[in-house]
């Protein structure tokens, strides 16, 4: 995939990152509703609880592959200057870097949520 990446023009790398931005954030926002229809401990006959938890976690794991695809064409493409250093470091780019904050706690708070369901042994 990075090879196919790297040797993509500057215009299929742009459609590409604005593609699976909004893909990544579509799956995020049905994996959040899932996640708060889990919670809640809502039940339906044609749903079962381990279905709705499945797929909760097979959409978030979709959605974080987008997440990584997204930033992997953000910073490969010429469009926005962002850097590797920029995805991590929060008011680190000039370019539009409250924007930029927002995604990267957004992250952070993806990751934090998965450490702790890691350390107490969730599923």
């Amino acid at each position: 995939m990075s090879a196919a990446i790297v040797s993509a023009g500057a215009k299929e790398l742009w459609y590409l990152s604005r593609g699976t931005g909004t893909v990544a954030l579509l799956l995020l926002t049905a994996s959040v509703l899932l996640g708060v229809t889990t919670s809640t401990r809502w039940r339906s006959t044609r749903w079962p609880r381990f279905l709705v938890n499945g797929l909760h976690r097979n959409l978030t794991l979709l959605a974080l592959a987008f997440v990584v695809v997204h930033v992997v064409t953000v910073i490969a493409d010429g469009f926005a200057p962002i850097g590797l250093l920029d995805t991590i470091v929060p008011l680190h780019s000039a370019y539009r870097p409250v924007w930029l904050v927002w995604k990267t706690r957004f992250c952070e708070a993806i990751r934090g949520l998965r450490l702790r369901r890691a350390a107490t042994g969730e599923h």
